[in-house]
C-alpha cells in the first residue's frame, strides 16, 4: 500500500467495495472445502480471514491521520459514505461503542449460494466465519481495542431478514 495519506471517506468507501466480493469468494469455497477436508479447514479459514482483517486494519491505520475508538466508531458506525451496513452508532463511551449495522451485503449473496445448492440457512454458517475479518480489522487498526462482532454479541438479525447486526468495540483493560 501506497504511504500516501487517503481521507477517511476514500477509506470507508474502499473498504465497503471489498466487502462483498470478499463475502462472495469465501462463501463459495467454504463449503466444498468442508466437504473433502473436514471441519479444520473452518478454522483456517476463520483465522485467515482474523489476519486479513489485521493487515486491513493496519494499512488503514497508516492511511489515516489517527486510529483511536473515535475514528474506529466512526470508520465502522457513522459513516455516510459507508451505506453499505446503514450503521449507527446506539451508545458511545470513552471506553466502548456499541453499533447497530441496519444491513449487509452478504444477505443479498444469499440466492448465489443457493444457485450452488447450499442451504437456506447458509448465512448461519457464513457469518461466523466472515467476521474474524472484523476482529483482526479493530486489532490490527489499534492493539488497545478489541471487538465483538454479531456472532459474538449475538445480535446477528440481518442474515434472518432482521433489522440489525451488533458490534461493539471497545478498549481493551
Amino acid at each position: 500500500m501506497s504511504e500516501e495519506k487517503v481521507s477517511l471517506e476514500m477509506c470507508k468507501k474502499l473498504v465497503s467495495g471489498e466487502i462483498a466480493t470478499r463475502g462472495l469468494i469465501v462463501g463459495l469455497l467454504t463449503k466444498p472445502l468442508q466437504e473433502r477436508y473436514g471441519d479444520d479447514v473452518l478454522e483456517i479459514i476463520r483465522n485467515a480471514n482474523y489476519e486479513a482483517g489485521k493487515v486491513a486494519g493496519r494499512n488503514t491505520a497508516r492511511a489515516l491521520a489517527r486510529n483511536s475508538l473515535a475514528a474506529i466508531a466512526d470508520l465502522f458506525g457513522q459513516s455516510t459514505a459507508t451505506k453499505l451496513f446503514n450503521p449507527e452508532i446506539v451508545k458511545e463511551t470513552g471506553n466502548r461503542v456499541v453499533i447497530h449495522w441496519r444491513s449487509c451485503p452478504i444477505p443479498s449473496l444469499l440466492s448465489n449460494f443457493k444457485e450452488k445448492g447450499f442451504a437456506d440457512d447458509y448465512l448461519d454458517f457464513l457469518c461466523p466465519i466472515l467476521e474474524p475479518f472484523d476482529n483482526g480489522f479493530v486489532e490490527g487498526f489499534n492493539q488497545s481495542l478489541t471487538a465483538m462482532t454479531p456472532p459474538q454479541t449475538g445480535e446477528t438479525g440481518l442474515n434472518k431478514k432482521g433489522d440489525f447486526c451488533t458490534i461493539i468495540i471497545s478498549k481493551k483493560k
